[in-house]
């Protein structure tokens, strides 16, 4: 990771601010010994994904242009590709971050599918307060892991850190599972079509806004990928596609002084006017007006 200074450009890259960071090339980074949340002035997409865990003190940040509050011993965790941006923070404000890139991340989820749930209910609660034994147990994975993936000393360095890196993912799965409401589980079929389903919608949101476009993909009929989708989170298949460009769309408003129009192309509207309607439908501001709030 490279410390970048943002000129209010909507970027991949990110800005970090750190004490004692600790970059590997095998997918992973600790960053720990820090006081600060992760300098982030303005909307930034993240290619990699974090898990953090506050120590002490109070945050506020954004992710995907949702405010939460971060306090002591809080699990917060950001999917690869996610918006953020941090508000403020207290002085005794300190965490612990583990940064995996996306390749690494991608390949210790490929079942995701078969923990759909749980995904899904991070996508809305990307913080989480963890009790004294989850805090402790989670603690001493970030530790022990640190300690372990050393690549000067270690020969099959990239096995140890793909193998302790997926124990920590499914521990985290765990714990948050335990969290999360209970759900009746949707067959293993569904699950895994409605998986396969938000895969393309990340592939392709930018291009093919239409129900039917997908469910051509996975060789079903747009009714039934509507129902699916309705059945698993309540949300239809369209929305879900309106919820990828919407967010998309707040974050090139935000982070970027791209033209509107500008934005509209890079969106495959037809034109200005009617992205402005399709953003103000689903927002209830006009593109101007967002940018301008």
């Amino acid at each position: 990771m490279k410390q970048n200074e943002h000129t209010n450009t909507y970027s991949n890259d990110i800005t970090l601010s750190f004490n004692k960071p600790v970059f590997l090339n095998n997918g992973i980074a600790f960053i720990d010994d820090t006081n600060k949340m992760p300098e982030v002035k303005f909307p930034a997409r993240f290619d990699m994904a974090i898990f953090a865990l506050s120590l002490k003190g109070e945050a506020r940040l954004s992710i995907n242009l949702k405010e939460y509050t971060v306090t002591p011993n809080s699990l917060i965790l950001i999917a690869p590709n996610s918006i953020i941006l941090k508000q403020e923070n207290s002085e005794d404000f300190s965490a612990v971050y583990v940064a995996v890139s996306s390749e690494l991340f991608n390949s210790i989820s490929v079942n995701i599918p078969r923990q759909l749930n749980v995904f899904l209910y991070i996508q809305e609660h990307p913080v989480t307060v963890l009790n004294t034994q989850e805090f402790t147990l989670l603690s001493e994975y970030y530790s022990f892991t640190r300690k372990q993936i050393q690549p000067e000393t270690k020969a099959y360095i990239r096995e140890i850190t793909y193998h302790l890196a997926l124990s920590l993912f499914y521990e985290i799965l765990n714990i948050i599972n335990r969290h999360q409401p209970e759900q009746p589980s949707a067959p293993s079929r569904q699950h895994e079509l409605f998986g396969r389903f938000l895969q393309l919608v990340k592939e392709y949101y930018k291009i093919n806004r239409s129900v039917s476009f997908y469910a051509d993909k996975l060789c079903i009929t747009p009714k039934y990928l509507s129902a699916l989708s309705k059945s698993i989170t309540q949300l239809t298949a369209s929305e879900w596609i309106d919820r990828c460009i919407i967010l998309e769309a707040k974050g090139l408003l935000k982070g970027t002084t791209k033209p509107i129009q500008e934005i509209s192309d890079e969106l495959n509207f037809p034109n200005q006017s009617f992205f402005g309607k399709y953003f103000k439908h689903h927002t209830g501001y006009s593109p101007k007006s967002f940018r301008n709030s």
